[in-house]
């Protein structure tokens, strides 16, 4: 067994005002076919996995591309395509493989393409071909697409937010495929949309045991995998919002039929499930209360730097000045024309 791995990918919030360049996936780090040489990070950690299972079983791995970004604007056209088409280049340079293995994101998006994931796995396919294992692992704020589910044979999401078992679910996503190139399974994949779009934080309930119920139901009666994804609220495209999705064995009705609980059962405790945001005001008055036992954080979450926003709001920190609140560390203010009065005032 042959097995091609690579990486492509960012959060794209195509509301924000500046576009993903190449200097942003050169500043988190580019690598050609080496990354696995490097420490793990947060999204190259699957690789390592995939390179290290393969070679356990004397596998050969031809490891290609890894690109991640920031979370930011807009991909431009010719650097997603570029990337893209280096990926592309070196699978035909590997045929025949066995199996391919992707990180991804699962809410990029470029100039002219609001699902970048897709057309690279539609891409892969076209290469490799029908009887190929393709398989991917995406970040659970993605936007699961048509074109995703119709050319993988499995896609694995993270289950936790905060994102802390990335290379578990890249082991799952290894044996997952692996037992499918060896002939032992065939997955087939069922999605239902929950027609919700928000965040859902999973290490506090309800969450919290929904997504053990979750893990609870894998390898059971035929069920090799389940994911939700989050989705991305800040992704202006067509197949936005929170999905439920499964892996079966070779039954797609019991696939599609248990992600239609799942999402019934997510759509059942919507209220319970968001999270609590405080007026500015209110928060800083709380923070001030508490600020002499404990360090306190605030932070203005539809303006995160890691969310793609440009970071510019003040709303935190007006209320801060109205209250003459001293010794605040402000962080992340994104304003290249104050800034140069600022310095000047230092």
């Amino acid at each position: 067994m042959k097995i091609f791995i690579a990486c492509l990918g960012t959060e794209t919030n195509s509301f924000a005002p500046f576009p993903t360049g190449r200097r942003n996936f050169e500043e988190s780090r580019v690598f050609h076919g080496d990354v696995t040489r490097r420490t793990p990070s947060l999204f190259s950690a699957p690789m390592h996995v995939w390179r290290r299972r393969a070679e356990e079983r004397g596998w050969p791995v031809v490891e290609s591309l890894f690109a991640f970004a920031q979370p930011a604007g807009v991909t431009v056209r010719a650097v997603y395509e570029g990337y893209r088409d280096e990926i592309l280049a070196d699978l035909t340079k590997a045929l025949p493989v066995d199996g391919v293995l992707l990180g991804l994101h699962g809410a990029m998006v470029a100039d002219g393409y609001d699902d970048c994931e897709g057309d690279l796995l539609g891409r892969v396919r076209e290469i490799a071909g029908p009887k190929v294992i393709i398989g991917a692992e995406l970040d659970l704020h993605c936007h699961i697409t048509t074109a995703m589910l119709t050319h993988a044979d499995a896609l694995v999401l993270f289950k936790e937010y905060p994102h802390i078992d990335t290379a578990e679910r890249a082991e799952e996503l290894f044996t997952l495929c692996a037992d499918a190139a060896e002939g032992k399974t065939g997955p087939v994949m069922g999605v239902y949309d929950c027609r919700m779009v928000g965040m859902y934080r999973t290490p506090v309930e309800p969450m919290k045991s929904y997504v053990a119920r979750m893990k609870a139901l894998e390898g059971k009666d035929g069920i090799l995998s389940v994911s939700l994804g989050h989705g991305f609220p800040w992704g202006d495209v067509a197949e936005v919002g929170t999905q439920a999705l499964v892996v079966a064995d070779g039954d797609r009705n019991k696939a599609q039929a248990l992600a239609k609980r799942l999402g019934e059962e997510l759509f059942a405790i919507r209220e319970s499930t968001p999270v609590k945001y405080w007026e500015p005001a209110d928060a800083v008055a709380e923070a001030v209360s508490t600020a002499a036992e404990k360090p306190v954080v605030l932070a203005d979450v539809a303006d995160n730097a890691g969310g793609g926003s440009p970071s510019d709001s003040t709303f935190v920190l007006e209320a801060l000045l109205q209250r003459s609140f001293k010794g605040a560390l402000i962080g992340l203010v994104w304003d290249p024309v104050a800034f140069p009065d600022c310095r000047g005032s230092r």
